[in-house]
């Protein structure tokens, strides 16, 4: 009979050739990057089955330019049983820059810079009867939205109002922010402002409903009236889907942050009645 300490040994020497025998394979599906390193058999097939089956190409993430973790998965594998796939993000360019120094990557400013001055319009209730009303412009580099949130007679409740960039005719540009964790805004509140409760939103190229319909990211906050700057935010995986204030199906926000094509600000909905005055510096995507 063996000993305790020879099985122990071929047990480690077996673990040891297993772990060396291992070849790293990836595959980029959409915005993802899924790593594994698979060893000469997985379950009862052989590697080669496995890499054919699965489409898998030879060498790491990194090697095609994803480098941001992004969790694990465990994939079925037909008869092979399961494989943990490490899965990983690919930086924008503006992100890479983010990590020699810059906390946040700008989406909208109001400075005039290039890049991150966006058209901005508004859309106020469009309820049959809403009498919420807002006006929005733009001065010494800031963004400035004042409005009322009125009852709607017909729906005996609150109505809404909405900044957002674009409007008819008019297309928004925005970076890869995959990566990141969180939508920010630089804000300032009249001290006189009666609501505090507002959502951010966000559109994206594939954020559609099942029946083809343009959905909504929203991300509640609160700002408060202080009369002072502040930073707000809404991490990207609070975010809800919806169309028209109602929750709907449609796919997380995460996997959709390389395609954006539009962000606002909104009423909370539903919500309260009452005025309110913003001045706004900037949205940006940061951690």
């Amino acid at each position: 009979m063996m000993s305790r300490s020879i099985v122990t040994c071929l047990l480690l020497a077996t673990t040891a050739e297993a772990t060396a025998s291992c070849e790293v394979y990836h595959k980029v599906v959409s915005t993802t990057c899924a790593e594994a390193c698979l060893n000469a058999t997985v379950g009862i097939c052989p590697r080669v089955l496995v890499i054919k089956g699965g489409h898998l190409t030879a060498d790491s993430c990194k090697s095609v330019g994803f480098t941001v973790p992004n969790g694990t998965v465990d994939q079925k594998a037909g008869p092979c049983g399961k494989i943990l796939f490490d899965n990983y993000l690919k930086p924008s360019s503006s992100l890479a820059a983010a990590a020699g120094g810059v906390s946040d990557l700008p989406l909208s400013t109001f400075d005039g810079a290039p890049k991150t001055t966006q058209k901005w319009a508004v859309t106020d209730d469009p309820v049959m009867g809403g009498r919420s009303h807002s006006t929005f412009n733009e001065a010494d580099g800031v963004g400035m939205w004042a409005g009322t949130v009125a009852i709607v007679p017909f729906l005996h409740a609150p109505g809404f109002c909405t900044i957002r960039t674009g409007g008819v005719g008019v297309s928004s540009s925005f970076p890869d922010v995959s990566g990141t964790k969180k939508l920010k805004m630089m804000v300032r509140s009249n001290s006189t402002s009666i609501l505090t409760e507002f959502s951010l939103t966000v559109e994206t190229k594939g954020g559609v409903t099942p029946n083809g319909r343009q959905g909504t990211y929203s991300g509640n906050i609160t700002i408060p009236n202080t009369g002072k700057w502040t930073e707000v935010e809404s991490e990207w995986s609070n975010f809800f889907f919806e169309w028209r204030g109602e929750a709907v199906k449609g796919p997380k926000l995460m996997t959709q942050l390389n395609e954006i094509t539009q962000i606002g600000l909104s009423t909370y909905f539903p919500g309260k009645v009452g005025t309110f005055g913003l001045e706004i510096k900037s949205f940006s995507a940061g951690n």
